[in-house]
This record gives structure tokens, sequence and C-alpha cells, in this order.
């Protein structure tokens, strides 16, 4: 399938790039998409929050803006929390940021907005020393889809929208940093 696109050009290969991902995902395939940088990282993410019915759960160091900036990837995330009733979004950092760093990021910025402080649909919290040093973040979608990071500098994933043996393994994973975690109070 990759090796049809060989020849094109930057343009021709982000589109079809895009209709692969909106294809596994409309379709739930179980197919290996890989993804190497931000602009291809947050177009897999928006449709993570387009596809979800009801909880996205994030495992980061921190919410960079060249992939959590997009307008359109906050747009879905935002779309997810107010149109379907039982949403909710649970992030865990691995960095140690404060409170204040963590609100001051536009994408938390722009759900607390649309939501509030006060909302039960957004959790956060920040990991303990025991899950200090993992090393691939990952987001995953309602238990079905998710993307995992090889590389969290250079953003080189993969994501799949039909390995739901994967997805619930790395639900799992979350739930148990979770309970070594720190739940992040939002409202001073």
């Amino acid at each position: 399938m990759f090796g049809a696109i060989k020849g094109k050009k930057m343009k021709e290969l982000t589109e079809d790039y895009f209709a692969i991902v909106n294809r596994c995902a409309d379709n739930e395939e179980n197919f290996p998409i890989p993804n190497r940088d931000a602009k291809h990282a947050s177009f897999i993410l928006e449709t993570l929050f387009r596809k979800a019915t009801s909880e996205v759960c994030i495992f980061t160091g921190r919410l960079f803006a060249d992939v959590f900036g997009a307008q359109a990837l906050i747009g879905k995330a935002i779309n997810f929390l107010n149109e379907k009733p039982k949403a909710k979004l649970k992030i865990i950092y691995q960095d140690s940021l404060t409170r204040e760093q963590i609100l001051e990021n536009n994408f938390i910025q722009k759900i607390v907005d649309s939501i509030g402080l006060d909302s039960e649909k957004l959790e956060i919290y920040k990991t303990g020393a025991k899950h200090s040093s993992l090393v691939n973040h990952f987001c995953v979608m309602d238990k079905k889809a998710f993307r995992y990071e090889l590389d969290h500098e250079t953003r080189e994933a993969t994501a799949n929208f039909g390995d739901t043996e994967t997805a619930q393994k790395l639900s799992d994973i979350f739930e148990a940093i979770i309970t070594g975690s720190e739940k992040l109070a939002l409202q001073s």
C-alpha cells in the first residue's frame, strides 16, 4: 500500500496518508500506520478524538505545541468532551511539571475554557517515581485504538484503529500507571 505512493509529491503523500488514516479509523481496520512527524501525530490524535465514544487516555512527558497546538486537534477534543455524554479525557504527565505549567498549555487551556475546571470529564495525573523511567508514550481510545510512540524525541510512532488486543493492553498499563500517580487538583 505505501509502496504505491512512491514518487508522488509531498502534498499528495500527505493527502494519501490522511486518506489511509481515515479509512482505517472508519472501518476499524487492524492495520499498523507509521507516523514519523508532528503533523501526522496531530492528525492521528485528532482522528482518535473524532472516533472516540467514551474515553481518550494520554500518557505523555508533556503536550508539545507542535502536536497538540493544532486547532483541528483541539476542536475534535472539545467536540468529543462536549458532545459525548460519558466522555472522559485522562492525561498522565511523566515530566515534573507544576499545576500552573500544565494549565498554561494551550491544549489544556482551550479544553478547560470549554468544559470548565470543575468538570469530571478531564482528569490529569502526575506519575510517581515508580513510572518515571517509562520511555514510550501513548494514547489509547475506548480500549479499541491507539497511537504508540517508538521514539518521543522524533515523534516516530505507530497507530492502529483495529488492534483491540494491544489497545486493551495499553489501557491496562495506563490504569496501572494511574494507580501510582498523583491526581492533579484542577481548581486551586
